[in-house]
């Protein structure tokens, strides 16, 4: 009887727990529909719930799932201090639970803290994450896609901090794993991304010809392949300006004049009118989707590129003579659209704040 009772019991238990268990996966529906109806509040709220209750059941191996998706919701509302205080508390679980099976998650966790601390600007942070990441051996796909990925990082976090022999190794290595494990069109969109960052490191290191020769490879890519306004913006701004700097340092006078009138303009002429069309649907601003494999391009906002955009603008309007009338006036008219969509970014990004 002692032992038929022990049995009814321990099965009671288990079905108990399996309710309770059915019932924090339930309340994370209930949270993921939350998201759905814009409700982030709300989401919040049931994230505090859903860990609370996971700490009651003693579901260690739930919580630092719960605390990665807390987290990567705070990520996407800008909220970078209290996503990184939330990835914390998720890769503290899966360091404590300790399974090899938990490896994959892990790695997810360093890379999306790398991301993070990119964004709040402590770069040699965010080395270290990228670093944990490849040493947990992450893996969201086929190949070697991800670790390219991390190279790519931090190739782009070597040039931030001026590291640029680092950052040519990093990047070059990303490059070459990324274009032999290539199998989608997300693995077009980061070879495209090497390609840029490999542009811009040799632009600074001061080989002209590489630094155009990446550039117009991204470039094509991003027109051809993955047609999103920022990275295009992007890569007509700096191409724009990589073109510059070499036909002033290398070029006399009348070939200076056809490599801004066949060349600079034209690329200039194309971000003012992607900017233009972006303005008119209402999406001139930098977003910033949660995606597990996050682009560096979303660390130079537009403000930046149009910035940059019309400072090169006012280098070329000074460098030109009265023989070139036509170009000046066309120079003129994309100063005066710059100036104007900066206004209007600005504008908005108040109104932002101001709603907020």
């Amino acid at each position: 009887m002692l032992q038929s009772a022990r049995g009814e019991c321990q099965d009671h238990f288990a079905a108990s727990k399996k309710r309770k268990v059915q019932f924090s996966d339930s309340l994370k529906l209930v949270a993921e529909h939350c998201l759905q109806t814009a409700n982030p509040q709300f989401y919040i709220e049931m994230c505090k719930l859903i860990l609370e209750l996971q700490h009651l059941l003693g579901m260690n191996e739930k919580t630092p799932e719960t605390w990665f998706d807390y987290g990567m919701f705070l990520f996407g509302q800008g909220n970078y201090s209290g996503a990184k205080d939330t990835l914390r508390n998720a890769i503290k679980g899966y360091v404590r639970l300790g399974h090899t099976t938990n490896a994959f998650f892990l790695g997810q966790c360093h890379f999306q803290m790398g991301v993070i601390e990119s964004h709040l600007g402590h770069f040699q942070e965010a080395m270290v994450s990228f670093q944990k990441a490849l040493e947990s051996k992450m893996m969201f796909g086929k190949g070697n896609m991800s670790n390219a990925v991390c190279y790519h990082w931090l190739g782009f976090l070597y040039r931030r901090r001026k590291h640029l022999v680092k950052a040519l190794q990093a990047q070059t290595r990303a490059l070459h794993e990324m274009e032999k494990d290539a199998i989608d069109a997300t693995s077009g969109s980061f070879i495209s991304d090497s390609c840029f960052e490999l542009g811009c490191i040799h632009h600074e290191i001061g080989d002209f010809e590489k630094a155009v020769s990446f550039h117009q490879k991204s470039l094509l890519m991003r027109e051809e392949h993955v047609a999103q306004f920022k990275s295009n913006l992007q890569s007509y701004v700096h191409l724009a300006v990589v073109l510059y700097d070499k036909s002033v340092k290398f070029s006399r006078q009348c070939i200076f004049n056809e490599v801004l009138n066949v060349e600079i303009v034209p690329l200039l002429e194309k971000a003012v009118t992607l900017c233009k069309k972006q303005s008119q649907s209402g999406k001139l601003h930098d977003q910033f989707p949660i995606i597990m494999l996050a682009h560096t391009e979303r660390l130079e906002s537009i403000k930046d590129i149009l910035s940059l955009a019309l400072k090169l603008c006012r280098s070329l309007c000074s460098a030109l003579d009265e023989k070139n009338k036509e170009t000046k006036q066309k120079m003129d008219i994309i100063v005066s659209d710059f100036k104007k969509l900066l206004k209007t970014l600005v504008g908005d990004s108040h109104d932002e704040r101001e709603n907020w």
